[in-house]
């Protein structure tokens, strides 16, 4: 259970990312793909499947609905189209 996640704010913001990096992590359980954002709240690090992966290029920009964690972060209110 992510408490972060859960307790998150119920208040939906409207910010804008821009993608700075895309990165492969692998390890013995597999391979991550992560999109990282810059944001007016600074970086923002995302994981993504494969397919998603290969539509992510540096320089574009997204609208994206938000909530904030409860700790740090935040959450989309919908995948990134």
């Amino acid at each position: 259970m992510n408490i972060n996640y859960w307790l998150k704010s119920s208040y939906v913001e409207n910010i804008e990312l821009i993608v700075i990096d895309k990165y492969i992590s692998q390890d013995r359980h597999g391979t991550d793909r992560f999109i990282v954002f810059n944001s007016n709240y600074g970086r923002l690090t995302n994981r993504v499947k494969r397919k998603k992966y290969e539509s992510f290029s540096i320089g574009d920009k997204y609208k994206a609905n938000v909530h904030k964690g409860f700790f740090e972060g935040y959450f989309l209110t919908e995948p990134l189209k």
